[in-house]
């Protein structure tokens, strides 16, 4: 299969993008591993895919893939890249973009010195937003290197 793409670097992280929305095809994660394998493939840390919102309100779907072909759920350095492309292929010709993504609609912009800015939004690190098996609490404990160690999830 044939496959344009384009390569970006922001900040020292690099990017594969690919513009999906008409291939639309569902990449397996063996096929983003050897994309991303900078030996055999073209060379990512991460692959970006620009997919059709489903959403109702985004210009975009902001898909992530790390290296290793699992599933990202976000990125700023790679979310400034992902604008930039969209606004210099004229995949939109809004001056706010939208992009949905796996947990929240973030929004990006050119400015007048032509540098892209990216809202990526409030962060949410209560517990349940968290990967964290707990209930909700204070304080929690945990038993490392036979020690208990308390913390708390703020």
């Amino acid at each position: 299969m044939k496959l344009a793409f384009s390569k970006m670097h922001g900040l020292g992280n690099d990017f594969v993008i690919i513009n999906n929305l008409e291939l639309r095809h569902v990449f397996s994660a063996d096929e983003i591993s050897y994309l991303a394998d900078r030996k055999f493939g073209i060379g990512c840390d991460q692959l970006l895919l620009i997919d059709p919102a489903s959403d109702g309100v985004s210009d975009f779907f902001y898909r992530i893939y790390n290296s290793d072909g699992s599933i990202a759920g976000q990125c700023g350095n790679g979310a400034r890249c992902f604008i930039r492309y969209v606004l210099e292929r004229g995949l939109t010709d809004k001056t706010v973009i939208q992009l949905q993504t796996l947990g929240r609609v973030i929004t990006g912009q050119r400015l007048a010195d032509g540098e892209i800015e990216v809202d990526m939004g409030v962060p949410d690190f209560t517990p349940r937003a968290l990967p964290f098996k707990h209930e909700p609490a204070i304080e929690y404990q945990l038993d490392f290197n036979g020690q208990t160690v308390q913390f708390a999830a703020l």
